[in-house]
């Protein structure tokens, strides 16, 4: 999948479920891999202020190479698993989503490459690569 401008994925005042396993994926430059946002409702995408996106995404065998973003009105349950390795941050702003829950099994790897703030973190450190950033989980640094 080649995205040739604006965000990989992008969910605003929907749910939705996106399960990738072994795709190609190639962001368009300076845009995030996925955005779970709310919208200013100019384009009849429900109203400004409570129209935020609901995203549950499963990475399985699953290369993942960008920032992901979630603001204050969405929520993200993001599976990384069957040797999936996401290399990129996730709310490096600092932004505390609705709910931003990750889960990284055994086999899988996440890299850091900015400091990232989730609200739940199910997995072991171990399987982070903190590159000298910091993974916040409700705003306590993970140890």
């Amino acid at each position: 999948m080649t995205s040739n401008s604006g965000d990989m994925f992008y969910v605003t005042n929907t749910s939705s479920n996106i399960q990738l396993s072994n795709v190609a994926l190639k962001p368009a430059a300076n845009t995030y891999l996925l955005l779970v946002s709310g919208n200013d409702g100019a384009k009849g995408w429900g109203t400004a202020g409570s129209n935020g996106g609901k995203c549950t995404f499963t990475a399985s065998s699953q290369t993942l190479d960008g920032n992901i973003e979630v603001d204050g009105i969405s929520t993200l349950d993001l599976s990384i698993k069957d040797g999936s390795a996401f290399t990129g941050s996730i709310n490096a702003d600092g932004t505390t989503a609705s709910s931003l829950k990750v889960t990284l099994d055994s086999a899988s790897t996440w890299s850091l490459t900015a400091d990232s703030y989730v609200t739940e973190f199910n997995g072991s450190m171990s399987n982070v690569q903190l590159n000298g950033h910091t993974l916040f989980v409700n705003g306590t640094p993970a140890n």
